[in-house]
């Protein structure tokens, strides 16, 4: 229904949202057109009454004479046609000129229809995007205006609005620009596509932005200098390209941040929960986590970046722990974590004598045996694969040489197969090895294992404490020697022992006897073995005693076994 309405009766739609007033030159330039051509397109409107309330009655139906002069009480709401009412206002307002004195611009014809809330803002949203100077940010404020008002979810705006749901959102991001940005946007100084690129940057949290800025207030480093924050928005209001705007964004996130996409855990896995009765070395703490889960986490942004090093680093650590707690739960193994478990990366198990073995060396469940994460997926079929925890594997603490398991191993092999045996390592078969298609486990079990390794470490055991006797028999010859003017003799250990020995030297009342003894002493502490030197070795003794004996020959002195064991204290030969 087309009516005239007073130009004082007519309002503006609630949904515009423009910013400023219509440009006076455009509405000069539409005015005069509409003086001389006429109005080509009547604008659409709604009766709303005078509290501001749309009248639910069809406009034809109204008793009240509104094509006369009697507007009381109501007003036409235009739904568009902005410019053109003020294009009508622009020719009232010049109602004495004769160019425009033959028409009567004091009223508008308008096209009357019964219109809801929601027709009325998506037809100013319409009219608002056919403009040229329509901005992003109009868009952004004008899409929140209608979500607060109606309550619309994004996929209902994107589908009332006529647009995506992508649009929406990123629309929405523009209004989090700092004023003086926004400003500058409206005002044409920033390009929509480096407004974009810099809500990547107010995203982040206001304590890493500020970390950006001061830890290279004072940086001599340009690569680091160029990510602090406020350069960045320095340089986009200068032009900088969006691309190279977001790179310098994503090296700043890429110093404050760590991808939760190489995280193992959900972002829905509670830490509190997950961690509960299990205790936890020193070292880690709960209370050193920004959130119990990711999920909820404030300093998670892009759904994948978390802003918490520290966090996720605990976060690293609690995960392995509860696996490898688990694990252990399961095999009776303890675990090893953190900088400890790092000293094992490879152990007895993983190489030499003893991977053909390993299968046996853990049935013994020796003492030594752990667990200890592994970053890699370990396989079902590697040595020290524990099955059905693929994050897991089992290390020896000991070194490969060291390994009572393994010796145990071998001695009940040597009585089980009187020579020694082996593990093909190949689909061929060699007469020293076990029969083909058995292993260890399976010849022996676990019990007689765990029998012959302690055995083996008694047995070991000592021997090592047997040495030292040794020790004295070696320094009692070397002593004797000494006492014969052996020159040769004397001249190599002077040579080899004389500054660690001369400290020791009485002052006084030295003689002959006791300068021998003194540097026979300090000879046969330098024939002794390192701590590692015998590892593996099931007789400590017997070796240190080959080397001695050979040592003593080459000087032409008796060997070990010629001479009585200490206890027996026998004189020295003069």
């Amino acid at each position: 229904m087309i009516v005239m309405v007073p130009l004082d009766h007519v309002i503006n739609n609630p949904w515009q949202t423009r910013h400023g007033n219509p440009n006076p030159a455009y509405i000069k330039e539409l005015a005069l057109s509409i003086a001389q051509n006429g109005l080509l397109q009547v604008p659409i409107a709604r009766l709303i009454d005078a509290e501001g309330k749309p009248d639910p009655i069809h406009p034809a139906e109204l008793d009240v004479p509104i094509n006369n002069s009697d507007w009381v009480g109501y007003f036409a709401q235009l739904a568009f046609g902005h410019n053109r009412l003020a294009a009508y206002r622009w020719l009232n307002e010049r109602g004495d000129d004769p160019n425009f004195a033959r028409e009567d611009w004091s009223r508008i014809p308008l096209d009357l229809q019964p219109l809801s809330d929601v027709q009325m803002s998506v037809q100013a949203w319409t009219e608002n995007k056919q403009r040229n100077d329509q901005t992003p940010l109009d868009d952004a404020y004008a899409i929140q205006d209608r979500i607060e008002a109606f309550g619309w979810t994004h996929e209902e705006t994107a589908a009332y609005l006529g647009i995506s749901r992508s649009a929406v959102s990123n629309s929405l991001r523009l209004i989090k620009l700092p004023g003086n940005i926004q400003e500058s946007l409206g005002m044409g100084e920033l390009s929509e596509r480096s407004a974009f690129a810099l809500i990547r940057l107010f995203d982040l949290p206001e304590s890493i932005r500020k970390k950006g800025e001061d830890q290279y207030e004072n940086s001599w480093d340009t690569r680091s200098a160029a990510t602090k924050p406020s350069k960045i928005v320095k340089d986009a209001l200068a032009g900088e390209s969006s691309d190279r705007i977001r790179q310098r964004i994503d090296d700043l996130v890429g110093r404050f941040g760590e991808k939760l996409s190489s995280a193992p855990w959900k972002y829905s896995d509670n830490f509190t929960i997950l961690m509960a009765g299990i205790d936890l070395p020193e070292n880690i703490s709960l209370a050193a986590l920004s959130s119990p889960a990711c999920k909820e986490c404030s300093l998670r942004i892009d759904t994948h970046l978390c802003l918490d090093k520290t966090c996720f680093a605990v976060k690293t650590a609690l995960w392995q722990i509860s696996l490898l707690n688990l694990a252990s739960q399961d095999s009776g193994i303890p675990y090893l974590d953190g900088g400890e478990a790092n000293r094992y990366y490879r152990s007895v198990l993983d190489y030499g004598e003893a991977r053909p073995h390993a299968e046996a060396i853990i049935a013994t469940k020796c003492e030594n045996l752990r667990l200890i994460y592994s970053s890699q997926k370990v396989e079902r079929d590697d040595v020290d694969a524990l099955d059905g925890h693929p994050f897991v594997k089992i290390i020896c603490q000991k070194r490969s040489g060291s390994c009572s398991c393994l010796l145990g191993i071998q001695a009940q092999m040597r009585a089980k197969f009187e020579k020694p045996v082996s593990i093909p390592d190949a689909e061929e078969r060699e007469d020293d090895q076990v029969p083909q298609g058995q292993t260890l486990v399976e010849i022996f079990d676990s019990e007689e294992l765990r029998e012959s390794a302690r055995a083996a470490r008694r047995e070991r055991k000592a021997s090592i404490e047997r040495i030292p006797a040794i020790k004295e028999k070696v320094a009692r010859i070397l002593a004797g020697e000494l006492l014969k003017l052996n020159a040769k003799l004397w001249k190599e250990i002077v040579y080899k022992v004389r500054y660690s020995s001369s400290k020791d030297l009485p002052a006084k009342g030295l003689t002959l006897e006791k300068l021998a003894e003194h540097l026979a002493d300090g000879m046969a502490e330098n024939l002794m073995p390192r701590e590692d030197e015998y590892n593996g070795d099931p007789d400590p003794e017997g070796s240190f005693r080959s080397r001695v004996d050979r040592y003593l020959k080459e000087k032409g002195c008796p060997e070990t076994g010629n001479i009585a064991d200490p206890g027996n204290q026998m004189e020295l030969e003069l």
